[in-house]
């Protein structure tokens, strides 16, 4: 995204998980990336989109490494 921002997200199929899961999922690779980098993982937003049991649950965290 530049200036040292990056965007990952999360996506569940299936009805089995819930919003937070899958925001977890997402925060969880943004955090393993800042660590790999030796740094950690500062959230600069979130957001979810779906309806669980009618359509995928999606996740996207914006964030840095800091």
């Amino acid at each position: 995204m530049g200036n040292d921002t990056y965007m990952v997200g999360g996506k569940a199929m299936g009805g089995h998980m819930s919003h937070t899961e899958v925001k977890g999922i997402a925060l969880q690779r943004a955090d393993d990336y800042c660590l790999s980098k030796g740094k950690k993982m500062a959230l600069q937003d979130a957001k979810s989109s779906g309806a669980r049991g009618w359509t995928p649950l999606a996740s996207e965290v914006v964030f840095k490494c800091e």
